[in-house]
């Protein structure tokens, strides 16, 4: 199908324009100094008292060559960048002939010894634009007539050798049309069409066509062409491609409708339909909100049909998947921020999709995430939750995070202030503490378990449980030996604990799962001293007048329980490091 983007031509009936005007530029007169180049500009006075009146503006006309006026035919003459200006309309030329008894305007452009074209006829109104080498204008009828016109459109240049105007330049029709898809208007890739019709802020509606390598004519041609004409959106419908697949029959694909949602959302949905009974549907959602957020929603559905079905091989099958794409302008919500990245469904959704982008089907593992952070104003405290997935096309494993929730409090110093009230700080107000908690629920199951019917043992296999977090540390000055000592507590919950019982048919001890509540914890102390010595070494001959020596001597200790597993469920170990030198070289 041949497919043009928007246009800005505007266009007309011929039966009530005026012949051509035959009018011959005298060569002389557009031999122009290189240097100064005078401009002549007068008006015509509009007819305010005649409501009736066809001129109800002032009509301003301008040359920089020459100016004439023909009194008794009641014509002026434009010589060199010619220029007619009335109401929101814009006419520049090399030459421009107003005539005042038929209120017309003809301008043309000229050749030069070389035979190329200057001044072209070049018309505005509004923002709409469009070049011809002739053209006429009936300020009566409000109509043109256009002679090898060529104008920019959304993705190409359109060009025709005879165009009509009408109804107030809104409707353009053009007869002999070529389209360019570039913007280069000199391209040799060009589509030739008989007749257009173009609607300002509508439709573009063309005639048969075909595709051309610049003289030489191809193959590939199309009976008629209907296009949205639009600068802004407008609901259509989306015409399918079409093919043959070898397993799934002829088809059509990525068919459907188009529809703007106001001016921060629009959808789209399509379809595919093979000729061996398989079928798609997809739905494309895309909004934006400026300083605010944007993302895109996309859901598909796939039922998947090969073989046949009277014999063996026959097999059908239904895959989906989903992808949500969202961020937040940080701008929106400083102390807060929300994010989504979902990429989910069938594992073999890809593998069966004719459709599919080659890094979806080489791809074997999809992740998704959903994030929201949150940090108080004048407060220590920060809240995040997440929920995410991990699906593998090759193992059909689904790993999932749902949901897992983070609580963070910053260093702060408590007792900063509390008993002391002069400036000099003491010890135990640089006593600082952490703190921080997760919870987290997930789940490890294969595709063909995730069911509905299957929502009771899908609940019975997630694993959840807290851990707590916690810090308490200070650093001290003892002369030049620094002293930094921390203590460290970790508390862990569980809502499942694993057991031994005693089954009596094997007479051995089996693992058992108990349900309730159940809790251990264990705690870390530790400290280190360091200091610094410095030393010079001085040379008495030689490039090399001294080399500084660093001595970081440091003392660590730390100290862990051995937690007992058969009481704790896990252990630890007392260890002391001795001193350590550090040596290096300036």
């Amino acid at each position: 199908m041949f497919i043009i983007g928007a246009s800005r031509l505007f266009a007309q009936e011929r039966d009530t324009i005026p012949g051509d005007v035959d009018i011959i530029l005298p060569s002389d007169s557009i031999m122009l100094d290189s240097g100064f180049v005078a401009m002549h500009v007068d008006s015509l006075p509009a007819d305010s008292l005649n409501s009736d009146a066809v001129i109800k503006s002032e009509v301003n006309y301008s040359a920089s060559d020459s100016i004439d006026n023909d009194v008794v035919n009641k014509i002026v003459y434009l010589y060199g960048n010619a220029k007619i200006e009335y109401e929101d309309i814009t006419l520049t030329g090399a030459k421009i002939v107003y005539d005042f008894d038929s209120y017309t305007v003809h301008a043309e452009g000229i050749q030069d010894t070389l035979g190329n074209w200057q001044g072209l006829p070049v018309f505005k109104q509004g923002n709409s634009e469009f070049e011809a080498r002739e053209m006429d204008y009936n300020f009566k009828s409000k109509k043109a007539f256009v002679k090898k016109v060529q104008t920019d459109i959304v993705e190409g240049t359109l060009t025709g050798k005879t165009v009509k105007t009408t109804q107030d330049n809104r409707v353009i029709y053009i007869k002999n049309g070529e389209y360019c898809p570039c913007e280069d208007p000199n391209a040799l890739t060009r589509f030739k069409i008989g007749k257009l019709k173009v609607i300002k802020d509508d439709k573009i509606v063309s005639g048969p066509g075909y595709l051309t390598l610049g003289p030489i004519p191809t193959p590939l041609a199309f009976p008629f062409g209907f296009f949205p004409n639009a600068e802004k959106r407008q609901a259509g419908i989306v015409v399918p491609s079409y093919g043959n697949a070898q397993s799934q029959g002829f088809f059509l694909a990525d068919g459907g409708f188009y529809l703007p949602i106001g001016d921060n959302w629009d959808t789209k949905m399509l379809f595919d339909v093979y000729s061996r009974g398989s079928w798609g549907l997809e739905n494309l959602t895309r909004y934006k909100k400026r300083y605010k957020f944007d993302g895109n929603f996309n859901i598909e559905y796939n039922n998947n049909v090969r073989g046949d079905r009277d014999l063996n091989n026959f097999s059908a099958q239904r895959n989906f998947f989903l992808t949500w794409m969202h961020t937040q302008d940080r701008k929106a919500r400083p102390n807060s921020n929300f994010s989504a990245d979902i990429r989910a469904g069938s594992t073999a959704n890809y593998q069966n999709n004719l459709n599919a982008s080659q890094n979806d089907y080489l791809t074997n593992t999809f992740r998704s995430n959903i994030r929201y952070s949150k940090s108080f104003p004048d407060s220590p405290w920060s809240l995040a939750l997440n929920a995410g997935h991990s699906q593998n096309s090759r193992t059909g494993n689904y790993d999932f995070t749902l949901p897992e929730v983070a609580l963070n409090r910053a260093r702060t110093f408590p007792l900063d202030g509390v008993f002391n009230d002069s400036p000099k700080q003491q010890f135990y107000e640089k006593i600082g503490i952490t703190y921080n908690s997760a919870f987290q629920n997930s789940l490890s199951v294969q595709e063909e378990e995730l069911s509905l019917n299957n929502l009771s043992g899908l609940m019975q296999k997630f694993r959840n449980g807290v851990r707590h977090n916690a810090s308490v540390s200070t650093s001290l000055k003892a002369g030049p030996v620094s002293i930094n000592p921390s203590f460290n507590y970790t508390e862990r919950w569980y809502f499942e604990t694993y057991d031994r019982r005693f089954d009596e048919d094997s007479q051995s001890f089996v693992p058992d799962t108990v349900k309730g509540f159940d809790r251990n914890g264990n705690w870390d102390f530790s400290t280190s001293m360091t200091t610094k010595v410095y030393g010079m070494f001085n040379f008495r001959k030689g490039a090399v007048k001294a080399i500084r020596h660093t001595l970081t001597p440091t003392l660590s200790y730390s100290y862990r329980p051995d937690f007992d597993p058969r009481v704790f469920g896990f252990f630890g170990s007392d260890n002391l490091s001795f001193l350590r030198f550090l040596w290096s070289t300036i």
